[in-house]
């Protein structure tokens, strides 16, 4: 394909006479584009027969037997898929005299004196017939390709990133908009936002796929609040993110304010949104995963309350694409877990590892969590097992969480870590329950097998307060090059760089 760089598309245009045998001969080079945009067999098939047909209607209603003349057919990689349009300048033409063959109506409001008629096509998923005047005639076919990412959305037509340089809002400004959440033809345009913002920084796929992630609002397994303003236009979003079924928190994130609307107190207002939403879904907390090459998301982190009370070591992958910042620094990402109460529980009984209970206490008094630290000297019962593994093979990435250990398991997490290393992850989080009485008899067996200290997340553990242990797969961590923007924050991380056994 050609590119057009006015158009920032991929483009491509096939001229054939009005002669039937070229009908389908322009239906294989659909097919072939089709294949290449993306499409599978079957519907790259199904695309060539649509143009066929519509070339070989153009034929028999526009052109005289003995009229010699051409027919344009374009081929464009837009937003939504692929984008074919049939143009020529045969007879004037009334799409009721092939009703029989497609039935058409006419659109209402038609502009710039183009007379428009919508069509139905058992395949395609728009299909429009146009009276272009003195400049002939349009059949404009449209397909979307499914599930698509942003990847796909940008080959189509490239998006911008949000500039750093952009001229700042008047702070006097009342912006007018409203915050509620996101309707399903919206989520294109988060998807977009969220790229422009981050690249492919942000882990969760889910994000790049539109369609995924309008599924996932429908079953609340993500919760995506957008601010609009008065022409529906989306300056904002901000979503909640739930990690388990039983999990009694989530993940905020996918944060972003475009850059006409920042410091108006969009973000604010996005926040205030999702607290009242996380409250309704029966949550009792929510946290950020804020990076740490930067302090930006750490500061955002901090407009919500949120604490830093956990750092996890090279969570994100170094192919990940940071739009808009100096590629200032090596390998994995680091980022560090700050915590939001929704709720104000009351003291809760935690049973921490002696070796690392006077920094856990630490942690609970940072956070402003009422506890009772309890230190029995008894063999506690190890309960049933319960167990949870859950793997972000963008971010070769998996978290094993645990609730009850059971009898048999450390002899259950062995293997379990030897498959994980194998299938290609690199970075293990175990979350411990240390509601637990045996989680002080556990903690020491995990850390013989080379996991090590993270930090405390509360109500992560299937609902009980987690303790985070890291494993990392031979991958050397370069502190000094991850930036905390609080002096707790870097307590957390001084202590985690003590109990690494890789710097013992």
């Amino acid at each position: 394909m050609q590119d057009n760089s006015s158009r920032k598309c991929e483009y491509s245009k096939l001229i054939i006479p009005n002669e039937p045998d070229y009908a389908r001969i322009a239906g294989s080079y659909s097919v072939a584009i089709a294949r290449k945009v993306g499409f599978d067999e079957p519907s790259s098939v199904e695309i060539g027969n649509s143009v066929t047909q519509a070339i070989e209607l153009s034929m028999k209603y526009s052109f005289e037997s003995t009229q010699r003349s051409e027919i344009d057919i374009s081929f464009e990689r837009v937003a939504e898929g692929l984008k074919i349009s049939i143009h020529e300048k045969g007879l004037p033409l009334d799409p009721s005299e092939f009703e029989s063959e497609a039935s058409c109506s006419r659109v209402v409001g038609d502009q710039d004196g183009v007379e428009r008629f919508f069509c139905i096509n058992n395949f395609m998923d728009s299909f429009e017939f146009r009276n272009l005047g003195t400049q002939g005639k349009e059949t404009v076919f449209l397909k979307k390709l499914p599930s698509m990412g942003v990847d796909d959305y940008i080959n189509g037509c490239n998006l911008e990133f949000y500039q750093s340089n952009v001229i700042a809002p008047d702070p006097k400004r009342s912006p007018n908009f409203v915050v509620r959440r996101m309707k399903e033809e919206e989520a294109i345009e988060v998807a977009r936002a969220v790229y422009r913002a981050y690249g492919y920084s942000y882990g969760y796929e889910q994000v790049y796929y539109p369609q995924k992630l309008a599924g996932l609002n429908r079953s609340d397994e993500i919760v995506t609040a957008v601010a609009v303003d008065e022409s529906g236009v989306v300056v904002g979003t901000l979503s909640l993110l739930c990690w388990d079924d039983n999990s009694q928190v989530a993940e905020i994130g996918q944060g972003v304010v475009i850059p006409s609307y920042r410091e108006l107190g969009v973000f604010s207002r996005l926040v205030d949104f999702q607290r009242d939403e996380a409250v309704k879904l029966g949550l009792k907390g929510f946290f950020g995963l804020a990076v740490t090459n930067h302090m930006y998301s750490q500061k955002t982190a901090s407009r919500f309350g949120g604490l830093d009370c956990a750092i996890i070591l090279n969570y994100i992958p170094a192919t990940v694409d940071f739009k808009g910042f100096d590629r200032s620094w090596s390998g994995r990402i680091t980022v560090v877990a700050c915590y939001k109460d929704l709720s104000n529980p009351g003291p809760i009984s935690i049973y921490p590892p002696k070796n690392h209970a006077p920094f856990i206490e630490e942690i609970y008094n940072h956070l402003g969590r009422p506890f009772i630290s309890k230190h029995d000297t008894d063999e506690p019962s190890l309960q049933q097992f319960n167990s949870r593994v859950k793997v972000l093979p963008a971010l070769k990435y998996a978290r094993i969480t645990v609730n009850g250990y059971g009898a048999n398991f450390i002899h259950y997490l062995k293997p379990t870590v030897r498959e994980l290393l194998f299938s290609g992850v690199e970075i293990i989080n175990v979350f411990i329950d240390l509601s637990n009485p045996a989680t002080p008899l556990m903690a020491p067996e995990i850390e013989k097998l080379g996991f090590f200290f993270g930090g405390v997340l509360p109500n992560a553990a299937m609902g009980d307060d987690a303790l985070v242990f890291q494993y990392l797969k031979g991958t050397p961590i370069n502190y000094g090059e991850i930036q905390l923007a609080s002096s707790f924050g870097r307590k957390i991380l001084e202590y985690i760089r003590l109990n690494d056994p890789n710097w013992q």
